[in-house]
């Protein structure tokens, strides 16, 4: 980091006397991150989490500390569930800056188990019947729409497959079979989705292991979410297909709520949303997966 980014993140920690790089921290790839020290004007000294990127990045910032607290007021009430907390965000020059309070990873004793129970907890911290979020946000650099609604189903019709489904139409990403299934699919959620539990909670949104950290050996720290209220079902979607977990996490997240008849079908629903915005974020690479998991779907009932 240069003298230019030090000052520059300084401005945005008004009681730091002094800015000390730590180093970078790899594991992103959208914006540049750093870990910092700063010596306060009380003689403490503090670790920071610092993300940078481009002015046209601070919508993304600042949803990102929006959700880390909408988070952090669920995640109060859920015992090994941490959240770090947003200490700033604005624009400073020609970047972005999100700056969060440091936590060390460290060696954990949770088990996957342990983990689901500790997410089946943070869903039913806050049981509801609202459905999607004031403010729309982002999964990586794409816009999630989350519009509020009346019906769980509407809703994902229209601001999940209806919105991804319009997206890779637009950047002609989509094949004929990919589409028709896509188009097919829509029109028969209401069954598709049948069996669910009505109550929403709020969920992280992107619930994939690289946004799932062990800060201390018996909890569990969550980062980088994509919030919206909804079935919790959808946030087992992304577990499911990215979440590097097995069996005995879904064993401990039905000890605590149970799962009910029809979940792992419903669930392919929602991977497959993920799977359709990694399409229209990376290209062509995501189409014959997506053709696949739509296929199967529809061919399910």
């Amino acid at each position: 980091m240069d003298d230019q980014t030090a000052n520059a993140i300084a401005r945005l920690l008004p009681h730091a006397k002094q800015i000390q790089v730590l180093g970078n921290v790899s594991g992103g790839c959208i914006s540049q991150a750093f870990r910092i020290t700063a010596q306060l004007d009380n003689g403490d000294q503090t670790d920071y989490f610092v993300k940078q990127n481009d002015r046209a990045s601070l919508d993304n910032f600042r949803a990102e500390s929006d959700g880390l607290s909408a988070l952090a007021k669920v995640a109060f009430g859920v015992p090994g569930l941490h959240v770090p907390e947003p200490v700033a965000t604005d624009v400073v020059g020609q970047h972005a800056y999100l700056i969060l309070d440091w936590l060390d990873s460290s060696p954990t004793t949770v088990s996957q188990y342990q983990y689901g129970q500790t997410i089946a907890a943070f869903h039913q911290a806050e049981s509801t019947d609202q459905i999607g979020y004031p403010i729309d946000n982002f999964l990586g650099s794409a816009r999630q729409i989350n519009t509020p609604a009346e019906d769980w189903v509407d809703f994902v019709a229209e601001h999940r497959l209806g919105w991804q489904l319009a997206q890779v139409t637009q950047k002609r990403l989509i094949s004929a079979k990919l589409k028709r299934d896509l188009e097919a699919m829509i029109d028969r959620l209401a069954d598709l989705l049948s069996g669910r539990i009505e109550q929403t909670s709020l969920l992280h949104g992107d619930l994939w292991s690289g946004n799932v950290l062990f800060t201390d050996p018996v909890s569990v720290t969550l980062i980088d979410p994509a919030v919206y209220h909804g079935c919790p079902e959808a946030e087992l979607g992304m577990v499911r297909l990215f979440g590097g977990v097995g069996p005995d996490f879904y064993e401990g997240y039905d000890s605590i709520r149970q799962l009910p008849d029809g979940w792992q079908r419903r669930c392919d629903i929602y991977k497959l949303i993920h799977l359709l915005n990694h399409l229209n974020l990376f290209g062509g690479s995501y189409l014959h997966q997506c053709e696949q998991i739509a296929s199967s779907i529809m061919m399910e009932r």
